[in-house]
């Protein structure tokens, strides 16, 4: 009688469990897990593993133009950002125990803000990062003594970095989400601008992002270069790369956008922090993850760094 009842309380309490969380929940767990993990220690690594690789293989003493200050304040640079990393990835991991704690205790969905801000704090790190690679630069240019400079004359346009096609693509998405928004959320032909309008706010913002993009990809083609030394063909497979990975994020943020607005009344308003979450992902790789693979150190010329003896 006892075991009966041992078992009938285990059934009981699993069933108990199976109603509190929730199989989207869950679901979620898994790939906010993953969104942490390949944010905060699989890209930093890869990141500090590229440095120490540079330090290693390039030494001040055969390449003194690579560093402009002393490898020691390079190598606390790299402590730092290992630091930073260290703590985003500690917050994300404080985080998912606090929704698997709520998930224990409550039955609602769980909030597609939290990707998106946890996402946000993710970027912290490698926006300063970015901020000091423009330090670098100016210093790097600032010990720059050479009294003749080489430049590269040959005229550069975006097409030279990125197919018209992929470019056409990705207008041609940008005004589909736009017409899809409008169509879905508005009598297309009663639509006026109302700023405070939650479409046109969508459309406003994909617009904004899109100008950014642009922004960036003019002044990588047309801006003036960073690294005085950078042999042309390194330059020009930068820009590319980052041409390509801007283009291919706005053409990846409008088709997830098309897919949001068109599965709205599809009842999968529990799995939005799941997509969400993916989306994010999948930035963060189009973002840092591809440029990582495709600019292999190997393939760069170093040369142009070595001292004037050599």
């Amino acid at each position: 009688m006892l075991r009966s009842e041992l078992v009938f309380k285990m059934f009981s309490i699993a069933k108990n469990i199976k109603e509190e969380i929730m199989i989207d929940n869950i679901l979620f767990l898994l790939v906010f897990l993953g969104q942490i993990l390949f944010g905060s220690y699989f890209i930093p690594q890869k990141i500090l593993m590229r440095m120490a690789q540079v330090c290693k293989k390039y030494p001040p003493e055969k390449y003194p133009k690579l560093y402009p200050e002393s490898i020691d304040h390079y190598y606390r640079g790299q402590r730092r950002y290992k630091v930073m990393n260290e703590v985003v990835l500690g917050i994300g991991l404080v985080i998912l125990g606090m929704v698997i704690h709520y998930d224990f205790s409550n039955k609602e969905n769980i909030s597609e803000a939290i990707p998106v801000i946890y996402f946000f704090i993710q970027f912290v790190p490698l926006v300063l990062l970015e901020i000091s690679e423009f330090s670098y630069f100016k210093k790097m240019r600032n010990a720059d003594t050479r009294s003749s400079k080489t430049a590269n004359l040959q005229p550069r346009s975006l097409f030279n970095f990125v197919s018209p096609i992929l470019v056409l693509f990705a207008g041609i998405l940008i005004l589909t989400y736009i017409g899809l928004d409008i169509y879905v959320n508005k009598d297309i032909h009663q639509f006026t601008f109302d700023w405070h309008d939650k479409t046109v706010i969508r459309i406003s913002n994909i617009v904004v992002v899109n100008l950014i993009f642009a922004g960036i990809i003019y002044w990588n083609i047309y801006g003036k270069k960073l690294d005085p030394y950078q042999a042309s063909v390194d330059r020009n497979k930068s820009i590319a790369i980052t041409v390509k990975s801007l283009v291919s994020m706005s053409v990846f943020v409008s088709l997830f956008l098309i897919f949001w607005e068109s599965t709205d009344d599809l009842g999968l308003d529990k799995y939005q922090p799941v997509f969400i979450s993916l989306y994010l992902i999948a930035i963060i790789f189009i973002s840092t993850g591809a440029r990582l693979k495709s600019l292999k150190l190997e393939e760069n010329n170093f040369e142009v760094y070595k001292g004037e003896a050599s």
